[in-house]
C-alpha cells in the first residue's frame, strides 16, 4: 500500500541488529489506504501485530504483520478496524463504541465488501458528543471507584488477619484498649503489634473509600470531564458545560488536588482522579 503520513507501521530489530518495519495486512491495505487519503486528519496506528518467525527476504529472522488497526481523532480513539476470519476467507472488521451497541451477538460490523465498510466507517466513526463521553466516562468512574474502594481493602483486611485471633473479643469495642492488653500479651509478636499500628490508618482510608464509591454508585457524586479549554460537569443528572472561571469554588480546589495524584488514585473526602481528563468528586454534603 501507499507510505501515507498518517498511517504508522511499527518498527523492531532482531537478534542480529537487523530492522523490521512491519507491513499491513494485504486484505486489509485497501481499507486503511483508501480512508487515510479520505481523512487525512485521522491516525492510522497498529492494534495488532502478528509476527511470522523464519528466514524472510529482508535477512530478518521475523517479519510483522499488521492486522488490526486502531484509528485516532488526535486523542480520542475512533474505533478499530481489521479482519475476521470466517470458512470462506477473510472479511472486513469494523468496530467502536456505537457499533457494539448495533450488534445484538458477536462484535463490530463484518463484510467483504470494500465500499460498505467504508460506509460503516462514514457512518459510526467520529469524536464523542457530550453526551457519549459523559456515558463513557460514567462507566469508567464506576471502575475506577470500585479499584480504589478494592485497594484499599486489601491492605486494610490483612492487617484485621494479622490480628484477629487475638483480638477477637476485644477489638470490636475499644481499639486503645486493645492495643495496650496486646502490648502486655506475652504472646503478641511484633508483627501484630505492628499491624494494630497500621489498622487505624488503613481503616480510615478504607472508609473514605468506600464512601467515594457509594457516592458515585447512588449518582450523588459529581462528575467533572477536561474538554479542551472548558468542563463537562455532571451532577443531579443535570449536564453543563462551564470554564474554569465558572466552576463552583470546591469543584475547582477538588479537581486541582486531584490532578495532583495518579490515575485511579483518590483523595478521602474529595474524590478520585478516572483518567487523565476526569474526575469524580463527592458533594461538601456527602463528605464524613
Amino acid at each position: 500500500m501507499l507510505q501515507l503520513e498518517n498511517v504508522e507501521f511499527p518498527k523492531e530489530t532482531d537478534k542480529n541488529g537487523i530492522e523490521v518495519v512491519a507491513t499491513m495486512d494485504t486484505y486489509l491495505a485497501p481499507l486503511v489506504e483508501k480512508l487515510a487519503l479520505a481523512h487525512p486528519e485521522w491516525q492510522f496506528k497498529s492494534h495488532h501485530c502478528r509476527k511470522f518467525y523464519g528466514t524472510h527476504t529482508s535477512g530478518a529472522d521475523f517479519a510483522m504483520v499488521i492486522e488490526r488497526v486502531k484509528v485516532m481523532d488526535k486523542y480520542e480513539e475512533l474505533g478499530l478496524l481489521g479482519t475476521d476470519y470466517t470458512s470462506k476467507g477473510k472479511r472486513f472488521y469494523v468496530s467502536n463504541h456505537r457499533t457494539e451497541k448495533m450488534r445484538e451477538r458477536g462484535s463490530g460490523m463484518k463484510t467483504i465488501h470494500l465500499d460498505k465498510a467504508c460506509k460503516h466507517v462514514d457512518k459510526y466513526f467520529g469524536r464523542m458528543n457530550h453526551g457519549e463521553k459523559i456515558e463513557q466516562a460514567s462507566l469508567e468512574t464506576k471502575d475506577a471507584t470500585y479499584r480504589v474502594m478494592q485497594d484499599s481493602w486489601y491492605p486494610m483486611r490483612n492487617a484485621w488477619q494479622a490480628v484477629e485471633e487475638v483480638a477477637k473479643n476485644f477489638v470490636v469495642d475499644n481499639l486503645d484498649a486493645f492495643k495496650s492488653y496486646m502490648q502486655t500479651n506475652s504472646n503478641t509478636n511484633a508483627t501484630q503489634i505492628e499491624a494494630v499500628d497500621k489498622f487505624p490508618s488503613l481503616l480510615a482510608e478504607h472508609t473514605g473509600m468506600q464512601a467515594i464509591h457509594s457516592s458515585v454508585e447512588k449518582n450523588q457524586h459529581i462528575l467533572v470531564l477536561l474538554d479542551g479549554m472548558n468542563y463537562i460537569v455532571k451532577h443531579n443528572n443535570q449536564v453543563e458545560v462551564k470554564t474554569s472561571e465558572e466552576l463552583p469554588d470546591f469543584v475547582r480546589r477538588g479537581v486541582g488536588m486531584l490532578k495532583l495524584v495518579e490515575v485511579k488514585h483518590a483523595i478521602t473526602n474529595i474524590g478520585v482522579r478516572v483518567d487523565e481528563t476526569t474526575f469524580a468528586l463527592i458533594p461538601p454534603n456527602n463528605v464524613s
